[in-house]
Protein backbone atom coordinates (compact mmCIF):
# COMPACT_ATOMS: atom_id res chain seq x y z
CA UNK A 1 0.00 0.00 0.00
CA UNK A 2 0.76 3.41 -0.70
CA UNK A 3 -0.25 6.19 1.57
CA UNK A 4 -0.43 10.25 -0.05
CA UNK A 5 -1.72 12.85 1.79
CA UNK A 6 -2.34 15.96 0.11
CA UNK A 7 -1.61 19.00 2.81
CA UNK A 8 -1.66 23.03 2.53
CA UNK A 9 -2.83 24.80 5.09
CA UNK A 10 -4.13 27.10 3.21
CA UNK A 11 -7.52 27.37 2.19
CA UNK A 12 -8.50 26.90 -1.54
CA UNK A 13 -5.25 25.75 -2.48
CA UNK A 14 -6.36 22.28 -3.91
CA UNK A 15 -6.24 19.81 -1.81
CA UNK A 16 -9.51 18.17 -2.60
CA UNK A 17 -9.39 18.44 -6.22
CA UNK A 18 -5.98 17.00 -6.25
CA UNK A 19 -6.87 14.32 -4.31
CA UNK A 20 -9.82 12.84 -6.52
CA UNK A 21 -7.91 13.21 -9.54
CA UNK A 22 -5.10 10.74 -8.21
CA UNK A 23 -8.29 8.99 -6.82
CA UNK A 24 -9.70 9.06 -10.58
CA UNK A 25 -6.72 8.30 -12.04
CA UNK A 26 -6.21 5.16 -10.15
CA UNK A 27 -9.64 4.36 -11.73
CA UNK A 28 -8.39 4.51 -15.04
CA UNK A 29 -5.28 2.24 -14.43
CA UNK A 30 -7.32 -0.49 -11.89
CA UNK A 31 -5.68 0.32 -8.93
CA UNK A 32 -7.73 0.19 -6.03
CA UNK A 33 -7.79 3.61 -4.65
CA UNK A 34 -9.51 5.05 -1.09
CA UNK A 35 -9.76 8.09 -0.41
CA UNK A 36 -9.96 9.60 3.08
CA UNK A 37 -11.96 12.84 3.66
CA UNK A 38 -10.49 14.34 6.72
CA UNK A 39 -11.86 18.03 6.28
CA UNK A 40 -14.42 19.32 9.25
CA UNK A 41 -16.62 19.93 5.59
CA UNK A 42 -19.26 17.72 5.17
CA UNK A 43 -18.02 14.50 3.08
CA UNK A 44 -19.56 14.19 -0.48
CA UNK A 45 -22.34 11.73 -1.38
CA UNK A 46 -20.43 9.93 -4.58
CA UNK A 47 -22.47 7.09 -6.56
CA UNK A 48 -20.69 4.50 -8.05
CA UNK A 49 -17.38 6.42 -8.42
CA UNK A 50 -14.51 4.42 -9.87
CA UNK A 51 -12.36 4.75 -6.14
CA UNK A 52 -13.95 4.27 -2.67
CA UNK A 53 -14.56 7.29 -0.17
CA UNK A 54 -14.38 7.21 3.03
CA UNK A 55 -15.15 9.97 5.98
CA UNK A 56 -11.90 9.54 8.07
CA UNK A 57 -12.81 13.34 10.22
CA UNK A 58 -12.35 11.49 13.20
CA UNK A 59 -8.53 11.13 13.96
CA UNK A 60 -9.81 7.38 15.75
CA UNK A 61 -11.57 6.28 12.33
CA UNK A 62 -8.78 7.23 10.20
CA UNK A 63 -6.47 5.36 12.36
CA UNK A 64 -9.35 2.73 12.15
CA UNK A 65 -9.17 2.65 8.90
CA UNK A 66 -5.16 2.38 7.95
CA UNK A 67 -5.11 -0.79 10.03
CA UNK A 68 -7.60 -2.21 7.88
CA UNK A 69 -6.08 -0.91 4.99
CA UNK A 70 -2.80 -2.45 5.76
CA UNK A 71 -4.27 -6.06 5.80
CA UNK A 72 -5.68 -5.20 2.28
CA UNK A 73 -4.00 -7.53 -0.55
CA UNK A 74 -2.68 -5.89 -3.04
CA UNK A 75 -1.35 -2.59 -4.33
CA UNK A 76 -3.97 -0.65 -3.34
CA UNK A 77 -2.91 3.50 -2.41
CA UNK A 78 -4.50 5.63 -0.09
CA UNK A 79 -5.11 9.28 -0.66
CA UNK A 80 -5.88 11.62 2.42
CA UNK A 81 -7.51 14.89 1.53
CA UNK A 82 -5.87 16.84 4.82
CA UNK A 83 -7.91 19.12 6.23
CA UNK A 84 -6.62 22.30 6.58
CA UNK A 85 -5.12 23.51 9.93
CA UNK A 86 -5.52 19.76 11.93
CA UNK A 87 -2.21 19.81 13.45
CA UNK A 88 -2.99 16.58 15.27
CA UNK A 89 -3.59 14.50 11.70
CA UNK A 90 -0.97 15.29 10.27
CA UNK A 91 1.82 14.80 13.31
CA UNK A 92 0.04 11.43 13.24
CA UNK A 93 0.54 11.07 9.60
CA UNK A 94 3.87 12.21 9.08
CA UNK A 95 5.47 8.59 10.01
CA UNK A 96 2.95 6.91 8.23
CA UNK A 97 2.82 8.51 4.50
CA UNK A 98 5.11 7.65 1.86
CA UNK A 99 4.29 10.86 -0.36
CA UNK A 100 3.45 14.35 0.69
CA UNK A 101 1.80 16.37 -2.10
CA UNK A 102 1.43 20.69 -1.49
CA UNK A 103 -1.04 21.46 -4.33
CA UNK A 104 -0.07 25.46 -5.39
CA UNK A 105 -0.81 27.55 -8.24
CA UNK A 106 0.11 30.82 -9.38
CA UNK A 107 -0.42 33.01 -6.34
CA UNK A 108 1.77 35.04 -4.37
CA UNK A 109 0.03 34.22 -0.87
CA UNK A 110 -1.06 30.83 -2.17
CA UNK A 111 3.36 29.75 -3.09
CA UNK A 112 4.37 31.85 0.23
CA UNK A 113 2.25 29.74 2.15
CA UNK A 114 3.14 26.48 0.30
CA UNK A 115 6.73 27.15 0.73
CA UNK A 116 6.72 27.45 4.63
CA UNK A 117 4.31 24.24 4.64
CA UNK A 118 7.21 22.61 2.87
CA UNK A 119 10.02 24.19 5.46
CA UNK A 120 7.55 22.81 8.12
CA UNK A 121 6.93 19.58 7.33
CA UNK A 122 10.40 18.44 5.44
CA UNK A 123 12.27 16.98 8.62
CA UNK A 124 8.77 15.14 9.42
CA UNK A 125 8.07 12.90 6.27
CA UNK A 126 9.63 10.56 4.21
CA UNK A 127 8.75 12.67 1.28
CA UNK A 128 7.65 15.65 0.12
CA UNK A 129 6.75 17.29 -3.57
CA UNK A 130 5.02 20.07 -5.09
CA UNK A 131 2.25 19.26 -7.28
CA UNK A 132 1.93 22.66 -9.34
CA UNK A 133 -1.37 23.78 -11.39
CA UNK A 134 -0.28 26.56 -14.21
CA UNK A 135 -3.14 28.47 -16.42
CA UNK A 136 -2.54 27.29 -20.13
CA UNK A 137 -2.70 31.34 -20.81
CA UNK A 138 -0.04 32.07 -18.22
CA UNK A 139 1.83 34.98 -18.69
CA UNK A 140 5.68 36.02 -17.46
CA UNK A 141 4.66 37.47 -13.94
CA UNK A 142 2.70 33.33 -13.24
CA UNK A 143 5.67 32.02 -14.44
CA UNK A 144 8.13 33.80 -12.18
CA UNK A 145 6.19 33.28 -9.52
CA UNK A 146 5.85 29.93 -10.07
CA UNK A 147 9.27 29.86 -10.36
CA UNK A 148 10.19 30.03 -7.00
CA UNK A 149 9.47 26.42 -6.64
CA UNK A 150 12.62 24.50 -6.18
CA UNK A 151 12.20 22.27 -10.02
CA UNK A 152 13.58 18.68 -8.27
CA UNK A 153 10.58 19.46 -5.35
CA UNK A 154 8.04 19.82 -7.76
CA UNK A 155 6.01 16.03 -9.13
CA UNK A 156 7.20 15.23 -12.59
CA UNK A 157 9.29 17.89 -12.96
CA UNK A 158 6.47 19.70 -14.74
CA UNK A 159 3.69 21.74 -14.37
CA UNK A 160 -0.17 20.11 -14.71
CA UNK A 161 -2.38 22.26 -16.53
CA UNK A 162 -5.49 24.15 -14.73
CA UNK A 163 -8.62 22.53 -15.86
CA UNK A 164 -11.89 24.00 -14.46
CA UNK A 165 -14.33 21.12 -14.69
CA UNK A 166 -12.25 19.61 -12.10
CA UNK A 167 -14.61 21.29 -10.15
CA UNK A 168 -16.98 18.65 -10.41
CA UNK A 169 -15.06 16.28 -8.61
CA UNK A 170 -15.70 17.61 -5.27
CA UNK A 171 -19.34 18.08 -5.78
CA UNK A 172 -22.40 15.88 -5.00
CA UNK A 173 -23.13 13.33 -7.74
CA UNK A 174 -26.68 13.71 -8.80
CA UNK A 175 -26.99 10.83 -10.69
CA UNK A 176 -24.52 7.83 -11.05
CA UNK A 177 -21.24 8.74 -11.91
CA UNK A 178 -20.09 7.63 -15.10
CA UNK A 179 -16.86 9.37 -16.10
CA UNK A 180 -15.73 13.40 -16.18
CA UNK A 181 -14.99 15.73 -18.85
CA UNK A 182 -12.20 14.07 -21.14
CA UNK A 183 -9.69 17.04 -20.14
CA UNK A 184 -10.36 16.00 -16.37
CA UNK A 185 -10.09 12.24 -17.41
CA UNK A 186 -6.47 12.84 -18.89
CA UNK A 187 -5.39 15.71 -16.24
CA UNK A 188 -5.83 12.71 -13.80
CA UNK A 189 -4.70 10.18 -16.14
CA UNK A 190 -1.17 12.70 -16.31
CA UNK A 191 -0.85 13.24 -12.36
CA UNK A 192 -1.32 9.10 -11.94
CA UNK A 193 1.60 8.50 -14.27
CA UNK A 194 4.17 10.81 -12.81
CA UNK A 195 3.55 9.63 -9.42
CA UNK A 196 3.81 6.07 -10.48
CA UNK A 197 7.23 7.22 -12.08
CA UNK A 198 7.83 9.04 -8.69
CA UNK A 199 6.85 5.53 -6.71
CA UNK A 200 9.37 3.68 -9.64
CA UNK A 201 11.72 5.98 -11.53
CA UNK A 202 13.35 4.42 -14.49
CA UNK A 203 17.14 4.13 -13.95
CA UNK A 204 19.41 5.36 -17.32
CA UNK A 205 22.00 2.93 -17.58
Amino acid sequence: MKIIAIQNYKGGSGKTVTSHLIALGCGWFERPAYLLHTDFKRPRKLNNRPYHYIDARELETLKSVFEKLANVDGEHWAIIDSGGNRHEFDAWLAPHVDLVLIPVHADEEAIEEALLHYEEIKNDVADVRFIVRESGNAGVRDKTLLSQIPKNLILGGRHFPEVKATQILKMDDKEVFKSADSTVNNLSRNIYRALVEHFNPTIDL
